[in-house]
């Protein structure tokens, strides 16, 4: 789930994995792996990535986690911290459900094989 999230970050600020993966001062293939989760995301390499997407790497992290590490905040605070990230997950689906969507289709052929009108 983080690679996911860090993906969707990227594509808002519209920048391309190689842009960032300069950035972070390695190859465009390892940061391509990370947003496959094909590699663990180190907690330095998320504060890293976090630091060059302008987000908290609590954007990055599982609801659950959200709530374990900050239990210090106020209600309104964590409330915050899950509405963006609840914001995120909706846009990732949004992003997900229009690329699942069918191509309309133009005319549709009756059983002769001759387009409808």
């Amino acid at each position: 789930m983080p690679g996911q999230l860090i993906r969707l970050r990227r594509e808002q600020l519209g920048l391309a994995q190689k842009e960032v993966a300069a950035r972070l001062h390695m190859s465009q293939s390892t940061y391509s792996r990370i947003e496959n989760q094909q590699v663990s995301l180190t907690i330095e390499r998320a504060r890293r990535i976090a630091t060059e997407l302008r987000c908290p790497i609590d954007d990055f992290l599982p609801g659950h986690a959200v709530l374990q590490n900050n239990a210090h905040l106020s209600d309104e605070a964590l409330t915050e911290k899950i509405n963006r990230i609840v914001r995120i997950h909706v846009e990732e689906l949004k992003q997900w459900l229009l690329k699942q969507s069918p191509e309309p289709e133009m005319k549709r052929r009756s059983r002769s094989g001759r387009a409808d009108k």
